[in-house]
């Protein structure tokens, strides 16, 4: 992938809005694709006009049973759009291009261990911050992946 490209996007995007913090790369990929990790299901909510990132929401594997899970979305997001997009297409690179105001986030919020988990969502549902991430498919040459487990490490190599 051309990571140079990306960074100029993200540096373009910070100069329309200082609230966008992160631009998250992801790219698509089938549902059952091999490079997809079975365990990081996501659900993104996205404003298609500038691909801010509304929600992000995992979707737990559920071996018990075929019934679908449901994801919660604030209703109140209505307000501030005027088109929502779910997209379960991506795969999540772990990639992300960070403004210099991310690093000061994590010092103030020293509960936060994991990136999604905690900084995304943290962000996502704080009202008082109004930071926004952005998120950025990779064009279909483009090539990007996380290991993060043997069988990921075996399907990537």
């Amino acid at each position: 992938m051309n990571l140079r490209k990306l960074i100029e996007e993200h540096k373009k995007n910070r100069e329309a809005n200082k609230d966008i913090i992160m631009t998250m790369i992801t790219k698509k990929a089938n549902p059952k694709h091999r490079s997809r990790d079975p365990a990081e299901n996501i659900v993104y909510a996205i404003d298609p006009s500038t691909d801010t990132l509304l929600s992000y929401t995992h979707i737990h594997p559920q071996k018990t049973t075929s019934k679908p899970q449901k994801i919660q979305l604030d209703i109140s997001l209505m307000d501030k759009i005027k088109e929502l997009q779910l997209r379960n297409d991506w795969i999540d690179t772990h990639i992300d291009i960070c403004s210099p105001e991310v690093p000061p986030l994590f010092t103030e919020n020293f509960d936060y261990q994991d990136m999604r988990r905690d900084f995304l969502r943290g962000i996502l549902e704080s009202d008082i911050l109004g930071k926004k991430f952005v998120c950025k498919e990779l064009e279909s040459a483009e090539y990007a992946a996380r290991i993060s487990s043997t069988r990921m490490y075996d399907v990537i190599r």
